[in-house]
């Protein structure tokens, strides 16, 4: 259910949330405000209250931006993770649990979406952080989808798959897209999407991040996913049309056709240390490579 306010200080460590999603069709938060304050020590937070595992497999990080970490012994993988799913520029899934070998598993995690009408002062965190575990595959990021007008302060906005360990896979990072009309000071370094670490199998995949001037014509699309090492994470698959800058940072990526088979055609990618396999034909207006490695199995002009 929205929920609409006139303005909400949020203090003394307290939080906002929404319960654990028993489906697709669960309530999600879905707040418009006038004024927010999210004070340091304080949250918006839907750790872990997205969906738990599905598919098949064992130890299988959750996906979403991504796919998750999987387990590994050798050359043999035990099954695969979920597909990866929900929207770049309209993020809303909450994201999907990881598998453990019973039958158990983590929890993905949730949805966060908020307007904020006249200013934002985040020096807290928003955040839909996938749930950690030990011994099986972790949850993915969930979902945030920010439409503020003035966005100010020193907090930080988060959408990280759970980190697994003892042979459980990464969750996958979520998806989060932030539309703004001004900024004042907040530091757009703070907004992460990244997949979990992993003891004994594959990392999570990077999630994605859109960050757009609603006065621009263009956005940027950032896949960043920290210090990991992309020949050792889950892949995160791009395709179709995309005019958006798209940046990518110690990511595996795949450029593939989309569903009607047509072939990827974007405008600016750039690429730091990162893995890239070109599947798909593709369209490309500028390149900037700096440090990884590009597979080219399709025709590139």
């Amino acid at each position: 259910m929205a929920i609409t306010l006139e303005s909400l200080i949020i203090r003394n460590s307290g939080k906002v949330g929404h319960s654990t999603a028993a489906s697709t069709d669960s309530p999600k938060l879905d707040l418009t405000v006038a004024n927010l304050v999210v004070e340091e020590g304080s949250s918006i937070n839907v750790y872990a209250r997205g969906l738990s595992y599905s598919g098949s497999g064992t130890r299988y990080g959750g996906s979403h931006g991504g796919y998750g970490g999987a387990y590994t012994s050798g050359e043999y993988v035990y099954g695969s993770p979920n597909e990866p799913h929900g929207d770049i520029y309209i993020p809303t899934d909450f994201g999907s649990g990881g598998n453990y070998y019973d039958g158990k598993g983590s929890l993905g995690g949730g949805a966060i979406k908020l307007r904020v009408t006249n200013e934002l002062v985040l020096d807290g965190s928003i955040s839909a952080n996938g749930q950690s575990i030990w011994g099986g595959g972790a949850g993915s990021g969930g979902s945030i989808w920010l439409d503020i007008n003035v966005l100010r302060g020193s907090g930080s906005i988060s959408a990280n798959g759970g980190n697994a360990t003892y042979r459980g896979g990464g969750g996958s990072g979520g998806r989060v897209a932030v539309y703004y009309q001004n900024v004042d000071g907040f530091d757009f370094d703070n907004v992460f999407s990244q997949g979990g670490t992993s003891s004994g199998a594959t990392t999570g995949g990077a999630g994605t991040i859109y960050i757009k001037d609603k006065a621009q014509s263009k956005g940027v699309i950032r896949i960043d996913n920290g210090d990991l090492d992309p020949s050792k994470s889950g892949i995160t698959k791009l395709s179709g049309t995309i005019a958006d800058d798209i940046e990518v940072n110690r990511a595996n990526i795949k450029i593939e056709d989309t569903d009607a088979g047509d072939p990827a055609v974007f405008g600016t990618i750039s690429l730091t240390n990162s893995l890239l396999v070109q599947e798909s034909g593709l369209t490309l207006e500028n390149l900037t490579m700096s440090g990884g490695t590009w597979v080219q199995d399709g025709e590139l002009t």
